[in-house]
């Protein structure tokens, strides 16, 4: 009779190498924006968490922007140029890093959440509802804002329910921080770069 050959296991195993059932059961860490549960995230402070969300999201928005530009569409730069020559600077800052990112959460991913969630839909739904609502809120700012929002809207609908999981105020708090951070960089890199 053959037995199996195995290794022998050292106590100086990594913890990555060792798998239990329940960790097999957990999702893995690219499931965050899928369905906005990571335990590897969870453990982090929420300034971390904050700084990951808001850093996605920044990405995502410049990968988009990149890869549409040959397409001369309206993009996030006009609407950053209408935002300055409109308020100026100081009253730019104020529309585009507090009182936006504050009505857009309720609005833009709380409300549709609120509604998948009260449908019973999937998380992967509900991101996704969100996401879409979040870009049909920008048709304004033209069809290459749309695709950016969509996806920086899905980063922020992921960031809304990971929050959602604790409770509803870091939900929104977080949220809302995050959208904050995230134009207060794209703000300032217009106002820099241009």
């Amino acid at each position: 009779m053959l037995r199996p050959f195995r290794l022998p296991q050292s106590r100086y195993t990594p913890d990555v190498a060792i798998m239990t059932q329940s960790d097999a059961l957990q999702p893995t860490r690219s499931s965050i924006f899928r369905n906005a549960e990571s335990p590897r995230l969870r453990r982090w402070s929420e300034p971390a968490q904050i700084l990951f969300f808001a850093f996605s999201a920044l990405f995502i928005n410049m990968a988009v922007g990149y890869l549409i530009s040959p397409f001369h569409l309206t993009d996030a730069e006009d609407v950053m140029n209408e935002v300055h020559d409109e308020f100026g600077v100081s009253q730019g800052y104020i529309l585009v890093v507090l009182a936006a990112p504050f009505m857009e959460t309720a609005y833009g991913q709380l409300l549709p959440l609120l509604f998948a969630r009260i449908t019973k839909r999937t998380r992967t739904t509900q991101i996704l509802w969100a996401a879409v609502w979040f870009s049909i809120l920008h048709i304004p700012n033209g069809p290459a804002h749309m695709m950016q929002t969509f996806f920086v809207g899905w980063v922020f609908a992921v960031c809304f329910l990971f929050g959602w999981s604790e409770s509803f105020i870091k939900a929104y708090r977080t949220t809302f921080l995050v959208h904050a951070l995230h134009n207060f960089i794209v703000f300032t890199l217009f106002l820099f770069v241009t």
